[in-house]
């Protein structure tokens, strides 16, 4: 599979580079249609690196120590500054757990779970985005809520399958992968994941993290 994917994503480069070279020599109608071509190979270079990153999700290596979610989310917020400069944003935190498992996969969900919020948020003039802690005897819940556009809890299984979009004009970019792929990292440890709304009324997602690992 892996092989397939590289060798895919090599085609698509070689093709990607081959119209932009074919695109500098044509007049504008002609720079106009080989635009939608680009486009095309873009979303496909787009889903093989998501397919890629949900397949490793499956078979990465795990390396299992003891993780401060407080220094892996100040990481994440670094990292995301430019999806959040200039903008309004209201952000509350809880102090966070130390919980064992790969830094890692922990990274990737926050960053997704922060990502998402973003994206969704785009519409609005403040953003408000609450991390929420909530402990049980065995598991520890952190969720993300945002104030964005929400959505159907009727739909809400829909948002962790693989390459799913709740609208097929749906204007927000991306692939339709990130949920999938935390949804798999947490089945990994014998965690949980899911997301809770309402429509123009903000979401919260949330993911379940054992304090005893069950590893697939």
């Amino acid at each position: 599979m892996f092989v397939a994917q590289r060798d895919l994503g090599t085609s698509l480069t070689r093709a990607h580079h081959l119209l932009q070279a074919y695109d500098e020599q044509q007049d504008a109608a002609e720079q106009a249609s080989l635009a939608h071509v680009k486009d095309a190979v873009t979303d496909s270079q787009a889903l093989l690196r998501a397919l890629h990153t949900y397949m490793h999700a499956r078979s990465m290596r795990v390396r299992l120590r003891p993780t401060d979610l407080n220094k892996v989310l100040r990481d994440v917020l670094h990292e995301l500054t430019p999806l959040h400069e200039g903008r309004s944003l209201n952000l509350s935190i809880l102090p966070l757990p130390t919980l064992s498992g790969d830094q890692q996969a922990l990274h990737f969900i926050l960053r997704e779970y922060f990502v998402n919020a973003l994206k969704f948020t785009r519409t609005r003039p403040e953003v408000h985005l609450r991390l929420l802690v909530h402990e049980t005897g065995q598991e520890y819940w952190i969720g993300v809520q945002d104030n964005g556009v929400g959505f159907n809890m009727r739909q809400k299984d829909k948002l962790f399958e693989l390459f799913t979009k709740l609208h097929p004009t749906d204007p927000y970019e991306g692939p339709g992968a990130g949920l999938a792929v935390v949804r798999r990292l947490c089945a990994r440890f014998g965690g949980r994941a899911w997301g809770e709304g309402k429509v123009e009324q903000g979401a919260t997602f949330w993911f379940a993290w054992p304090k005893t690992l069950q590893l697939e």
